[in-house]
């Protein structure tokens, strides 16, 4: 994919559709899906694009999410029950922790390919890497896409 780019510092914050799918790959071939629809705000700043959204866990505890978007580099932040933050550029290996309670679980992340696309309308990531938890492996595809609601839509 082409990388698009748009930046400007005095876009205000924005409501905007946000949809992501993750997919985890199991050994055997068998992929988990995840999907999250949601309402994110999105802002500029510093050189980067910042969606803030809320999801829930499998609790059905909020959890607040923070994607920092940049040409070559895209951190997801998660700040809840569970704590930890990932980022991804292409090439490169990440480390850090899960925290969870009183549990620290190591977690390493190698990005494949990062794709960045971002318009004055909405943008779109993509991300390729394999996310070792506590020693396990496993291949992960990240799909974000974020979008103006058009006028009179939903914004939920």
């Amino acid at each position: 994919m082409k990388r698009t780019w748009w930046w400007d510092e005095e876009t205000p914050t924005r409501r905007v559709r946000l949809e992501v799918v993750r997919e985890v790959r199991e050994p055997g071939g068998y992929a988990e899906e995840q999907r999250l629809d949601a309402v994110a705000d999105w802002h500029l700043r510093g050189g980067a694009h910042y969606l803030r959204f809320t999801a829930q866990d499998e609790d059905n505890a909020a959890i607040s999410m923070t994607l920092r978007i940049r040409p070559d580099e895209v951190t997801l932040i998660q700040d809840g029950g569970r704590r930890w933050q990932q980022v991804f550029r292409t090439g490169v290996r990440t480390g850090g922790r899960l925290l969870a309670g009183n549990l620290s679980i190591p977690v390493e992340v190698a990005t494949h390919r990062l794709d960045v696309r971002v318009t004055p309308s909405g943008g779109q990531v993509r991300v390729t890497f394999t996310q070792t938890v506590a020693g396990h492996p496993q291949p992960v595809r990240l799909w974000v896409r974020f979008s103006i609601p058009s006028e009179g839509g939903d914004q939920r």
